[in-house]
């Protein structure tokens, strides 16, 4: 991720962690902390998530945080995630339903 004012300076990334065979994508995401809670990471991950459900391949995208990270739920959850129960190497997985 990169400021938009015209300085290129890199505050954050974002990727995708492969697709399944049914279409199922993870992404991942980051931001440096001098630029947390300014929505940012909220707009990048908004952004890449519209970017994947616009692919025909993609069926489901789904994100996984730490069980005390409070700040990335709250970002996947503005996006629309909803938590779907289950428990990945990361901690709860969340999901968002393409249509």
């Amino acid at each position: 991720m990169k400021l938009a004012d015209g300085s290129d300076e890199i505050i954050g990334g974002l990727c995708f962690k492969g697709i399944t065979n049914d279409g199922v994508v993870e992404i991942g995401y980051g931001i440096q902390p001098l630029y947390e809670g300014k929505g940012y990471t909220t707009e990048a991950v908004n952004a890449l998530v519209h970017w994947a459900v616009s692919q025909p391949s993609v069926t489901r995208v789904e994100a996984e945080t730490e069980p005390e990270n409070i700040a990335s739920q709250k970002v996947i959850a503005n996006v629309g995630f909803v938590s779907n129960g289950e428990i990945g190497q990361e901690g709860p997985r969340f999901t968002c339903e393409v249509g």
